[in-house]
């Protein structure tokens, strides 16, 4: 019985494990675009336990870009990306082809993955899920148009992804029946 039990243990070690993504540990290209201005300001942060990145604070983002008086924060998730813009004198984004932020390069680590969708809350007037477009590995914002007053403090997204799930491998076939059918002798040895 405990050879059939430790053929069951291996055969499980062999076979390949669920796969599972996030953005903990990934470095993430954070970037403001606002090109009737001519600013182009991006920041590398790496994911990790609490915010990435707070003005006032050494980022390019925070030399006038965040709005209002550059108070704000950047909060990246397992899956998820919280922007608080701070405190907010009045901030208007001109009306441009994408006028915004794009957070790039969001690679899943512990597995891959590409962003299939995105969710959005939040309390700016006029920033509707219309205005956020994604691919496999960016989201973007555009606040074309905008103007940002007091009452507009946040915007959070939430990530959905897909997950590659890997094709068992032939080897691993193969133990898992070569166990069986052993399991099954076994069985019918221990009966007589």
């Amino acid at each position: 019985m405990k050879n059939l039990w430790l053929m069951f243990v291996m055969a499980f070690l062999v076979l390949p494990g669920w796969a599972s993504a996030t953005l903990i540990g990934d470095q993430v290209l954070i970037e403001q675009n606002r090109t009737t201005l001519g600013t182009f300001r991006d920041d590398l942060v790496t994911v990790g336990a609490g915010v990435e990145l707070s003005c006032p604070g050494a980022f390019e983002l925070c030399e006038a870009n965040i709005p209002g008086d550059s108070q704000g924060s950047i909060d990246i998730g397992a899956s998820s990306i919280l922007f608080n813009l701070g405190s907010i004198i009045a901030a208007a984004f001109e009306s441009d082809i994408f006028n915004g932020y794009i957070f790039s390069d969001l690679d899943w680590t512990d597995g891959p993955g590409a962003i299939t969708g995105v969710s959005l809350v939040t309390d700016v007037d006029g920033l509707i899920a219309s205005r956020i477009s994604f691919g496999s590995d960016f989201v973007a914002v555009n606040f074309e148009s905008l103007l940002l007053d007091e009452d507009d403090t946040f915007f959070e997204l939430t990530l959905t992804h897909s997950v590659s799930v890997p094709e068992p491998g032939t080897l691993g076939l193969l133990v898992a029946g070569l166990l069986g059918f052993l399991a099954k002798s076994l069985s019918r040895r221990h009966r007589s």
